[in-house]
C-alpha cells in the first residue's frame, strides 16, 4: 500500500484509508472525509457490524452525523446522543468505536503511557494536511501540521534523521526518537518507545522535509543516491541555484515551471487538473503526470495522483524571478555526510533547534566568496534559519583571503551576518602580482591578530545572492568591537623570547571592508600602541604588512607579517628604562624588533643598519664603533674601528664589541695600541 509521508496507522482491513480516529483519553472522535461514498458503499464488509438486533452501519451512521451537524470531530457523547437518542451510555459506545477505529488498536492501554494520536487526514501527494497530537503534559501546544513541505513538532523530545542502509529500505526514512518519558510501551510497528524509533513510510514520489522555524529543507531524493554512508542536504527555505533551475527543464524545449506560469496566467487560475495541462502543451498525459510528480517533490507545487488535481505554490513563481534576477536569494545548502552508524541531524522538539553533523562546509554567499567550517562538523541550526558553530571562516580566494578561527559563532541570516564573540585568532593570505615587475606575492601573513570580538557583514540584507552591484558599501566588512593583539612569541622569532605577557601590539577597534579586495599590502593598516616591556617605551603606531627575505640564493622565499617602520623622536628613544639611547628609525616584524641607525650607552657609540632589540640584550653588526675618551668619573681610553659585533646587555650594565675575523682591529689611544679581541664597556 502506498502511504503519502505521515504515520502509517494499522489496519483491519485491505484498505487504503481509515476509517475514523478516536483519542481513548479525551474521548474525542474524528471522522475522515477523504472517502467517496460510493467506495464506502460497496464494502460493506469492510465493517464489524454487531450483530445484535437493530446493529448499525458504521460508515452510514458516521457519514450521516458528519453530514447532518457539519462536523468532522465530535465527542463521544454527541455521536452517542445521534445514533440513540441518549438511550445508549458513551461509555458502552466506546467499547463500540473501539472495534471500529482501527487507530486504538495501535495502543496497549497503560496509565501515564505517551499515547501518540494520529488524526485523520489522508493526503497522499496532495496538500492536505495530517493534524498530530500527543496526549502529553503540555496540552496548549499538542497540536501541529504536517505537510508534503513537512513540519514536525512536539511529538517527542528529539528526532534524529538517518538514513537505511538497505537498498530495499530507499523509500523509507528512520527517525530515531528520545521521548518525553521513557515506558518501554510500544504503540506500533512504525513507533516503538522502547528501541526510540519511529518510521516513516514515505510515498513513491518522496518529499520535502520543511522546519519552517529554521526556514531549512532537507531534500530526500539526494538520501536515496547513497547507501554507504549517510548523505542528506539541508538547504534555505530561499535557496536558488541556476543549475538546478536549468536541471528542471532538461532537453526540454520550453521550460516546465515557465509553461506552467503561462498557463495559470492565460486561464487566470491556480489550481487546475494534470489534463488541462497536457492538453495546454500538447504532451501525453503520462509524461505531464511524471512532470507534475517531479515537481510537487521540488515544492513547487501540490499534485493529487489520485484526482489529478494540481495547486500552484508561489515558490514556483519565485523560483522563475530569481532566475532573471528580479527577486534575492541565497545559496545556502547544508551538506551532510555522516559514518554508517552516525545521524545526520537531530531535531530538538522543544525548541526546533537542528543539530546537524558530518558538515565539512558552507557557502554562505559565492558573490562574496565566504565559506565557513565547522570544527566539529557541526552546525546548530536555529530559528529564522540562524545557526551558531565553531571553526573556521574564510572570505576570499583569489587575490587576498581572511580567515577567521574561534568558537561561539553566530550566524544571523536576516541580517546576513556573522556575529563573532570569541575569535581566537585572525590569519590574512595574500595572492597577487606585484604591478611594477609583475612579481607574484603569495604566501600567509605569519602574524595573528589574536582575541578579538566583531561581526562579519557579509552582503547588504537585501542582497544576499549578491546579484545587486549598486550598494554603495563594499561588502564584505569585518568591524572588530574591542582591543585585538598581534603577539611575537612564536618559537620560529628567536625560540619565543618575546613574552606576549610583556610584548605586543594592541589593535584598536577596527573595520576592514572590501576583504576580496586586499591587493596591496599598503592598504591595510590598523593603528594601536606598542608595548615592548620597556625595550622601549610604548608608543602608538601603525601596523602594516611587512615583507623579508629568509633562505639563500635561489631557496629564498618573502615572509610578511604584521609590523610598522617608525622613526625615533629626534632626541632619540630612551632604552631600557634609561640605560643606553637609541636615534633613526625602529621597525617591528616577525624578524623582530629591529633598529637602523645609533645606539649610544656610557661614553660608546655604535652604528649598525640591523639591531635587534631582545628584552634582556641588543644584538647587531656595527658599521662603526667608537668610544669617547673620559677621564672622570670614570676613565675611558679613546677606541674606534669599523664592522664589529655588538652585543649589549643593559639589565647587566656591560657591553661587549667584537672584531669580526679579517676585519681592521680597534684602534686604541689616539693609534698608539690596536686589539684583536673584544673590548667590553662597563661602569
Amino acid at each position: 500500500m502506498s502511504i503519502s509521508p505521515y504515520f502509517n496507522t494499522y489496519h483491519d482491513y485491505d484498505m487504503d484509508f481509515e476509517l475514523l480516529s478516536w483519542n481513548i483519553n479525551e474521548e474525542i472522535i474524528e471522522f475522515k472525509t477523504l472517502f467517496k461514498e460510493a467506495l464506502l458503499s460497496k464494502k460493506k464488509d469492510l465493517s464489524e457490524q454487531d450483530t445484535t438486533e437493530n446493529a448499525l452501519n458504521p460508515i452510514t451512521t458516521i457519514r450521516d452525523f458528519s453530514k447532518k451537524y457539519r462536523k468532522k470531530k465530535f465527542l463521544v457523547a454527541e455521536f452517542a446522543d445521534f445514533i440513540n437518542e441518549g438511550k445508549e451510555k458513551s461509555k458502552d459506545l466506546s467499547k463500540k468505536l473501539e472495534k471500529w477505529a482501527s487507530i486504538t488498536k495501535k495502543f496497549e492501554k497503560e496509565k501515564d503511557t505517551l499515547k501518540l494520536i494520529v488524526l485523520l487526514k489522508k493526503f497522499a501527494e496532495s496538500g492536505e494536511t495530517l493534524l498530530l497530537k500527543i496526549n502529553a503534559d503540555q496540552k496548549e501546544e499538542e497540536k501541529q501540521f504536517i505537510e508534503p513541505i513537512t513540519e514536525l513538532s512536539r511529538i517527542a523530545k528529539e528526532i534524529a534523521l538517518d538514513v537505511p542502509k538497505e537498498e530495499t529500505d530507499r523509500n523509507k526514512i528512520i527517525l530515531g526518537i528520545r521521548f518525553l518519558r521513557s515506558e518501554a510501551t510500544k504503540i506500533s510497528n512504525y513507533l516503538n518507545i522502547e528501541t526510540r524509533k519511529l518510521l516513516i513510510e514515505l510515498a513513491r514520489d518522496g518529499f520535502i522535509f520543511y522546519n519552517d522555524k529554521t526556514q531549512i529543507a532537507v531534500i530526500q531524493d539526494r538520501l536515496y543516491d547513497y547507501f554507504s554512508a549517510n548523505k542528506a542536504e539541508f538547504m534555505s527555505a530561499n535557496y536558488f541555484s541556476q543549475n538546478r533551475f536549468m536541471k528542471l527543464q532538461g532537453r526540454d524545449a520550453r521550460h516546465p515551471l515557465i509553461l506552467i506560469k503561462m498557463f495559470a496566467r492565460e486561464y487566470d487560475t491556480d489550481e487546475f487538473y494534470a489534463s488541462s495541462f497536457a492538453s495546454y502543451i500538447r504532451k501525453p498525459s503520462h509524461l505531464v503526470r511524471q512532470l507534475l510528480m517531479r515537481l510537487a517533490f521540488e515544492g513547487f507545487l501540490n499534485y493529487n495522483s489520485v484526482t489529478q488535481e494540481v495547486k500552484i505554490k508561489q515558490r514556483l513563481y519565485d523560483y522563475i524571478e530569481k532566475s532573471r534576477g528580479r527577486l534575492d536569494y541565497d545559496v545556502i545548502s547544508i551538506k551532510s555526510e555522516t559514518e554508517s552508524t552516525l545521524n545526520n541531524a537531530f531535531l530538538n522538539l522543544e525548541n526546533m533547534d537542528l543539530v546537524i553533523s558530518g558538515v565539512d562546509s558552507v557557502n554562505l554567499s559565492t558573490a562574496r566568496d565566504l565559506v565557513i567550517y565547522p570544527e566539529t562538523s557541526k552546525l546548530l541550526l536555529k530559528e529564522g534559519g540562524n545557526f551558531d558553530f565553531d571553526g573556521r571562516i574564510r572570505v576570499g580566494t583569489g587575490i587576498g583571503s581572511f580567515e577567521y578561527y574561534g568558537n561561539n559563532f553566530s550566524f544571523k541570516y536576516d541580517s546576513f551576518k556573522i556575529d563573532m564573540d570569541n575569535i581566537d585568532y585572525m590569519k590574512v593570505r595574500l595572492n597577487y602580482m606585484r604591478r611594477k615587475n609583475n612579481e607574484l606575492i603569495k604566501g600567509d601573513i605569519e602574524s595573528l591578530i589574536e582575541k578579538i570580538t566583531g561581526d562579519l557583514l557579509i552582503d547588504n540584507p537585501n542582497n544576499k545572492s549578491g546579484v545587486d552591484t549598486s550598494f554603495t558599501k563594499s561588502y564584505p566588512v569585518f568591524n572588530s568591537r574591542t582591543p585585538s593583539y598581534v603577539y611575537y612569541d612564536d618559537e620560529k622569532i628567536y625560540d619565543g623570547v618575546y613574552d606576549k605577557d610583556k610584548f605586543y601590539f594592541e589593535i584598536n577597534p577596527f573595520q576592514i571592508d572590501s576583504l576580496m579586495g586586499i591587493n596591496n599590502p599598503g592598504k591595510l593598516k590598523l593603528s594601536g600602541n606598542f608595548s615592548s616591556g620597556n625595550i622601549f617605551p610604548d608608543f602608538e603606531d601603525t601596523l602594516t604588512i611587512q615583507i623579508h627575505e629568509e633562505g639563500i640564493k635561489e631557496h629564498k622565499k618573502n615572509i610578511y607579517s604584521f609590523g610598522f617602520k617608525r622613526p625615533a623622536p629626534e632626541d632619540g628613544f630612551p632604552a631600557y628604562e634609561d640605560k643606553g639611547r637609541f636615534y633613526s628609525e625602529v621597525s617591528l616584524s616577525n624578524k623582530g624588533l629591529q633598529g637602523k641607525g645609533t645606539l649610544e650607552y656610557l661614553t660608546s657609540t655604535s652604528t649598525s643598519d640591523e639591531f635587534t632589540f631582545f628584552p634582556d640584550s641588543v644584538n647587531g653588526r656595527a658599521d662603526s664603533f667608537y668610544v669617547k675618551k673620559q677621564k672622570t668619573p670614570i676613565e675611558y681610553p679613546m677606541v674606534k674601528t669599523d664592522t664589529v659585533e655588538i652585543h649589549w646587555e643593559p639589565h647587566n650594565d656591560r657591553l661587549f664589541s667584537t672584531k669580526r675575523e679579517n676585519q681592521k682591529p680597534f684602534i686604541m689611544y689616539e693609534g698608539l695600541a690596536v686589539l684583536n679581541n673584544t673590548i667590553l664597556v662597563e661602569p
